[in-house]
């Protein structure tokens, strides 16, 4: 559950929906309502779309002006309530959008312990409320605008003070607004990677840190709400969805290879449903959104909700082997139990027997605003050569939450298909773009024939298996673009998946790290992970 002062700033604030139409266009998203735009709203589209095309040259763009009626990107922003915080000593700027480009709000921030004769019992509220208009735009990129301002006008004069009913009123400037005509926006599913390290500074602070030992921050891959930025004082500004539709989506960071997408359908309440498989049925991942009946919360009781979940997913009413690992448990793992700063449950289950056995691993999730409910399921086949219970566990810990809904398949889109996997110990490539590998196998100790294979003594081994076939003689194996690397001892845990610099670096404690590798038929590798070895 997110911090409790947080419901004290945004209480009664409704996650909204991200439109379903026009998955290329962020701002098509947040429009789209079901309904027939108007000439001057498409006009205003066509124009946003010139913007862009002159934004990609490089040749800045004149801001455009606004429909007094209805200006798209100005009724996007309208379906937000923007607040900006640091989530300590209670103090906000909250402030809301009209469609025409007008905006209004307010600024508070008490302080009891500042008293004197009139106020010795309530002590003294600096505040404001403001007012104002935006009055044009610049498109810098797909998901990036910038909006300019004019003056910001005030019910009192700021700098004034007055006692009224026991409170020292101390008047004063809209924090955040101020020290700027222009603000930059970033509409919901900007790439977070790409946000100025001072805007997240900010937004961390309230939204995406986790505390059961130490601060992590576990930062989503796509922004998952509507942002604002103040340049000139680095100022970061969130919002909370003001509409009573779905607005936040469980995509993962990382394309699985062989999957192909199965079934999608993104309705028109901001829920989901989409389903990825490989061709031979080994393996599949559910990724869906719903909402469940009164009484399913997350916290009223985690294992009836998380078999609810089970029960949306995939049909099963009473899972096999079923077990759920919650945040409130003594001995659970803060890596299986946070999701972007929120409580989330791991759960697991089969489902089938003997050859039609399919195991599971599953990430669910409620919002703790409209109860929106998410699983988002990995399953694989015991028998199949590529999927493993160790590799499920892995993909779910690269599911993030997003404001967009352009990546809710985790099918790999080039179609390219792992034809094995090998076991290999692995040191970094001349490149970011090689690795190079020694093929190895490893032998249980329960395996005699193996053993006797290769003369080993089980009285020899301190584990329960042991490594053949290291040679020392390494190959240089191509990565295929993307290609992530799961470690077991990522530096920040949340987040275990490397691409491959991050990987380069993680080699450098040792040198080398046994890895599981999956090839395609030119023996690009598409996929690797870390196995766990005691």
């Amino acid at each position: 559950m997110r911090k409790g002062w947080k419901y004290a700033i945004v209480a009664g604030i409704s996650i909204a929906l991200i439109g379903t139409a026009g998955c290329g266009n962020p701002l098509g998203r947040l429009l789209d309502r079901g309904g027939t735009e108007s000439t001057a709203t498409e006009a205003a589209v066509t124009e946003s779309a010139e913007q862009a095309a002159v934004a990609e040259t490089n040749t800045p763009a004149e801001p455009a002006e606004a429909d007094t009626v209805s200006d798209p990107l100005y009724q996007a922003l309208s379906e937000w309530q923007f607040i900006f915080t640091s989530g300590a000593g209670g103090w906000d700027t909250s402030f809301t959008v009209n469609p025409d480009g007008s905006f209004q709000g307010v600024y508070h921030d008490s302080d009891m312990g500042v008293t004197g004769p009139g106020y010795e019992e309530c002590g003294t509220l600096y505040y404001c409320a403001f007012s104002g208009n935006f009055t044009g735009y610049t498109k810098i990129s797909e998901y990036v605008y910038e909006v300019d301002y004019g003056e910001l006008h005030y019910e009192d004069t700021p700098g004034t003070e007055e006692i009224k009913e026991g409170t020292r009123y101390v008047y004063s400037d809209a924090y955040g607004l101020t020290g700027t005509n222009s603000l930059i926006v970033y509409l919901p599913g900007t790439p977070t990677a790409d946000l100025p390290q001072a805007f997240m500074s900010w937004v961390n602070m309230v939204w995406y840190t986790y505390l059961p030992d130490d601060f992590v921050e576990d930062v989503p891959a796509e922004l998952p709400f509507c942002g604002l930025y103040n340049e000139a004082e680095e100022e970061g500004i969130f919002s909370e969805s003001l509409t009573d539709q779905n607005t936040t989506f469980l995509i993962n960071s990382v394309h699985f290879p062989g999957l192909k997408a199965q079934q999608g359908e993104l309705y028109e309440d901001g829920t989901y449903s989409y389903e990825d498989a490989d061709p031979s049925g080994m393996y599949r991942v559910i990724n869906k959104c719903f909402s469940l009946p009164n009484g399913y919360g997350m916290y009223e009781n985690q294992e009836r909700f998380a078999k609810a979940c089970i029960e949306e997913a995939t049909g099963a009413t009473d899972p096999e082997g079923f077990y759920v690992i919650g945040s409130d448990m003594e001995y659970s793992l803060p890596v299986k139990t946070y999701l972007n700063g929120s409580d989330c449950l791991q759960v697991s289950w089969q489902e089938g027997e003997n050859e039609d056995t399919m195991y599971y691993f599953a990430c669910v999730y409620q919002d703790n605003y409209k109860g929106y409910s998410y699983c988002y399921a990995v399953g694989y086949d015991p028998d199949g050569d590529l999927m493993t219970g160790e590799m499920a566990n892995f993909l779910l810990m690269s599911v993030s939450v997003s404001g967009s809904p352009s990546h809710l398949s985790s099918a790999d889109e080039t179609g390219t298909v792992p034809e094995k996997r090998i076991t290999a110990e692995v040191t970094a490539g001349p490149s970011d773009s090689t690795i190079l590998v020694d093929d190895v196998e490893l032998v249980s100790i329960m395996d005699t024939e193996k053993m006797q294979k290769y003369g080993i003594d089980p009285d020899d081994v301190t584990n329960d298996y042991t490594i053949v076939g290291n040679d020392g003689k390494y190959d240089e194996y191509p990565l295929a673009d993307g290609c992530p690397f799961y470690v077991q001892f990522a530096e920040n845990p949340l987040h275990p998946n490397l691409d491959a610099g991050g990987f380069r670096e993680y080699l450098g404690k040792d040198g080398v790290r046994l890895m599981d590798l999956y090839l395609d038929r030119n023996e690009r590798v598409l996929l690797a992970y870390e196995p766990y070895t005691p």
